[in-house]
């Protein structure tokens, strides 16, 4: 869904100004039916060429016609309850439930999961709803927790996995484009963006819980698509975030 989007008069100016359909055709070397095609559609996705030819022919600017504006549909996404319903729709499947608390004009929102002392594992998260340049999900905190340590990794690494099919599968029914996951790091130097996950284990190491569990997720968010897109140092003592990446066709 784009952010910007073309509003064209083009249907009001002919009939105020007594253009038909042929004569306009006559006057831009335009087909009938591409003229008929760009009247009858508010949105129509003209071209420049054939733009031009049309203000010419009407002797008015391309702005006139076709002014651009915002996006109504895309300004409208947010965290609303209708929105809600549809995520909670997605981690239902697996049988969870979360508390949500909106904020930011619906465009930000916190999430945990309900009853979380009866539950083995629970979830803990961050989300926005990013509108600049490319729509997208961020998920800011995306933190998955087991009861006790007795109970596998295994467990919490399929759980990690359904919630963030889950989220995808949110983002591409309310129209976004892109779905980026933050993973946090501990005292890891990078030179670069795209590193080999061999690489990425041998400068981590397994024995910090931070970047254990950064190893396990990305490890998993790779498997359904995502790839590390950029990383930034934070100032707080050698953390950095990883943003990961997952483009929705």
């Amino acid at each position: 869904m784009e952010r910007f989007i073309i509003n064209n008069k083009l249907a009001g100016i002919m009939k105020d100004d007594g253009w038909s359909v042929t004569d306009l055709s006559k006057r831009t070397n335009l087909k009938r039916q591409t003229i008929i095609n760009i009247r009858d559609d508010v949105h129509y996705n003209v071209s420049l060429t054939k733009a031009y030819a049309i203000s010419k022919a009407l002797n008015k600017s391309i702005q006139d016609i076709f002014p651009i504006g915002r996006n109504s549909k895309l300004y409208k996404i947010g965290f609303t309850d209708n929105n809600i319903q549809i995520l909670e729709k997605y981690v239902s499947v697996f049988g969870l439930s979360l508390k949500y608390q909106v904020y930011s004009n619906k465009h930000k929102v916190n999430v945990t999961s309900k009853y979380e002392g009866l539950r083995r594992v629970r979830f803990s998260g961050n989300f926005l709803i990013n509108l600049n340049s490319v729509p997208k999900l961020e998920l800011i905190d995306f933190d998955v927790f087991t009861r006790d340590e007795k109970i596998p990794e295994s467990e919490q690494r399929s759980f990690f996995r359904k919630m963030l099919n889950a989220m995808v599968l949110f983002a591409k029914d309310i129209g976004l484009k892109e779905v980026k996951i933050r993973l946090l790091a501990h005292d890891i130097e990078l030179n670069k963006a795209q590193i080999p996950f061999k690489e990425l284990v041998s400068i981590a190491g397994v024995d910090d819980e931070i970047n254990s569990y950064l190893l396990s997720a990305y490890r998993d968010a790779y498997a359904q698509g995502f790839r590390l897109s950029y990383f930034e140092t934070v100032h707080r003592n050698k953390w950095y975030d990883l943003w990961m990446t997952k483009r929705i066709v």
